[in-house]
């Protein structure tokens, strides 16, 4: 069976859903996410100055990464002979 998402209240320790799902059988297990009370998600709630900040800050920790680079190993590195010598004849 898919994903089915439901609306409902928790309410005295019962869940009360605001439509019966169709197709679900008597007894299925559930996972129950608690929103919050003003019903936005708290990820909606930054407003665009603070969204402006946020990927601003983002950027520059981004351009920070990229002057430091990737330790890709370093010297010494392995002479042509060395190479050749690790592989079994």
């Amino acid at each position: 069976m898919a994903f089915l998402t439901l609306e409902g209240v928790y309410r005295d320790g019962t869940i009360e859903f605001a439509e019966m799902p169709a197709d679900v059988p008597a007894e299925g297990r559930v996972l129950v996410t608690f929103l919050p009370a003003n019903g936005a998600p708290q990820q909606a709630r930054t407003t665009a100055a603070g969204e402006g900040e946020m990927r601003e800050s983002l950027r520059q920790r981004a351009f920070a990464q990229m002057k430091e680079g990737v330790p890709l190993g370093g010297p010494p590195y392995p002479k042509r002979e060395e190479l050749y010598d690790r592989i079994a004849p």
